[in-house]
């Protein structure tokens, strides 16, 4: 386990690279090490998000905004239980959702809340 002053250090540090805004990609599994893997492709109505800020709050990053996604006009409904963010196309970080969100095709768009897109460092 990290030591705390380490812990809050590499916190902070993310959330400065983060700093206007980054690109969150949503996952119906696992992204890996590389943050690749069951990533939900653009399209049918969907698009990854783009500029979402976060901040350190206590021991998480946080995302600071509520994020709607797009109205699915094809493909299958999928359930999304991750997330990935990157930052000029390099991976920061990937975590698994609080709570999955389901994404179906015609369906209201899912509403991510403020603070919806969490990460720890344990």
């Amino acid at each position: 386990m990290l030591g705390e002053t380490l812990r809050i250090a590499m916190l902070d540090g993310a959330a400065t690279a983060m700093a206007g805004g980054v690109e969150v990609r949503m996952h119906t599994g696992d992204p890996g090490p590389a943050g690749t893997a069951h990533v939900l492709a653009p399209g049918d109505g969907y698009a990854h998000l783009t500029g979402v800020s976060f901040a350190r709050v206590m021991q998480e990053l946080k995302s600071l905004s509520a994020q709607v996604l797009g109205t699915r006009t094809g493909g299958v409904d999928v359930t999304l239980t991750h997330f990935s963010v990157w930052k000029d196309g390099s991976l920061l970080f990937a975590a698994e959702m609080e709570s999955p969100v389901s994404y179906a095709v015609h369906a209201v768009p899912p509403r991510i809340p403020v603070g919806g897109l969490t990460a720890s460092l344990v």
